[in-house]
């Protein structure tokens, strides 16, 4: 029975994807036409496609990253479209930025076949969307996945002429290898998440990733390596404001007489935060006077609750849940170490820090860290390695110390937020120009 339902759901996934194929042919035949190019006194207007809603940015303490997207007043206007939503919403951030929020529509008729649901309710958020960039005069398209965001970008762009961009911020390879999960669990087969994958990256105008690791991942899956750059986004301003000094928090937390390991990040299994409670149980064995702080929230919380109290940790592990990120800054500042099973932004805001890192050597983290040079990278998955990389940074502070500091001054020439900022605005003016407007090192890995 489970494997005729596993058939069923691939079959009605493949007819969902040969629709959506087949909408998108219908629509570039009745409206095709070449892509616009855009000079630099026009209006420019970006719509951004996002797997995800505002509320959980929200709850994550991303939501002002938003307002970045403008590229500093580059686009005159942007519209952030979250599908699918709890409801239908608009919502205006600032004069220049827009949220929509659109639910996944539910038509009666079709009750009791929710994939022909699915289906439709991806018909009419194209359509809304058609009629989105006709009346707001929309110059370019950015998507936040090669999935479905992709896909609807491509469509969008064939029928209007508008080119369209992918925004990389995984390497989803390593997360189906190390997780068995997909980017969209409703697809049902890593087939054809793969077959969407290469489809979308091989007819992208431009692919701007956030890491080198995943700009190759991109350019082996379909994306052409002259139209590929490397764009990695600033930590938040808090981080690099020095007019704002962090401050120690030992005596607050009562820690005055611990050594402090510090994780910041999402409590998802793709972050691997249990690693860090199986790593603690060992530094504990070692030294009783480490304390370990989980920074963040997400869907594991409930499990690394029990987790840490199976291994006798309660008084060792602490998660300290959602943070506002000048309370970040401080933990991090106030650690003696900083632990990244695998992390984005919050790797640059830890060097930032100027507090030793261990890291395991996996996806970018390379880029950033050089073993016993700007922290210690352990292989990838080995918290006993961990463990023993943190207890060497309690034995050698002198030597920390000058990880950090070394950390530090990496992550302020590699991601300075104006070279980032005019890095990615030559990407946008290149993609706009058709191709034809040239930056220095425009597709190849950082300067």
């Amino acid at each position: 029975m489970a494997a005729a339902s596993k058939t069923l759901d691939i079959a009605l996934s493949t007819i969902f994807l040969v629709i959506l194929l087949l909408l998108g042919v219908l629509m570039v035949s009745r409206a095709r036409r070449p892509h616009a190019q855009h000079t630099r006194t026009e209006r420019r207007r970006l719509l951004c496609l996002v797997p995800t809603t505002l509320e959980e940015l929200e709850v994550k303490g991303v939501a002002d990253a938003i307002l970045y997207r403008d590229l500093d007043g580059y686009f005159d206007h942007v519209y952030t479209v979250h599908f699918p939503a709890r409801k239908d919403k608009v919502v205006w951030l600032s004069e220049r930025h827009t949220v929509l929020e659109f639910s996944q529509h539910h038509f009666s008729s079709l009750h009791a076949f929710p994939m022909m649901n699915l289906i439709a309710s991806e018909a009419s958020f194209l359509f809304s969307l058609l009629t989105l960039v006709k009346t707001e005069g929309i110059s370019a398209i950015r998507a936040q996945d090669p999935y479905v965001q992709g896909a609807n970008a491509f469509f969008l762009s064939k029928v209007t002429g508008i080119p369209f961009l992918i925004s990389v911020h995984s390497n989803y390879d390593l997360t189906r290898r190390s997780m068995g999960a997909l980017a969209y669990r409703f697809l049902r087969s890593h087939r054809i998440e793969k077959a969407i994958e290469k489809f979308v990256f091989q007819r992208a105008d431009f692919v701007i990733a956030i890491s080198d690791d995943n700009r190759d991942f991109a350019i082996r899956n379909g994306a052409s390596p002259s139209k590929a750059a490397t764009v990695t986004p600033p930590a938040l301003p808090i981080h690099y404001d020095e007019t704002r000094p962090p401050r120690n928090l030992k005596s607050e937390l009562s820690l005055q007489e611990r050594k402090i390991a510090v994780y910041v990040g999402r409590l998802s299994p793709e972050k691997y935060p249990d690693d860090i409670v199986r790593c603690a149980r060992l530094v504990a064995d070692k030294r009783d006077d480490v304390r370990f702080l989980l920074v963040g929230d997400g869907p594991m919380r409930d499990d690394l609750r029990r987790l840490t109290d199976s291994m006798g940790l309660s008084e060792h592990v602490q998660i300290l849940g959602f943070q506002l990120q000048e309370r970040v800054r401080d933990l991090m500042y106030t650690a003696d170490v900083i632990v990244s099973p695998l992390a984005g932004r919050a790797l640059i805001e830890a060097a930032l820090s100027g507090t030793p890192i261990v890291a395991y050597d996996v996806e970018w983290h390379r880029e950033l860290i050089r073993n016993h040079e700007t922290g210690l990278l352990v292989p990838y998955r080995d918290y006993a390695a961990m463990a023993t990389a943190i207890l060497w940074t309690f034995d050698h502070p002198s030597e920390g110390k000058t990880l950090g500091r070394n950390a530090r001054m990496a992550a302020l020439q590699q991601f300075h937020p104006k070279e980032l900022l005019e890095r990615e605005t030559a990407c946008f003016e290149r993609l706009l120009s058709g191709g034809r407007t040239e930056e220095s090192n425009p597709t190849g890995t950082r300067a």
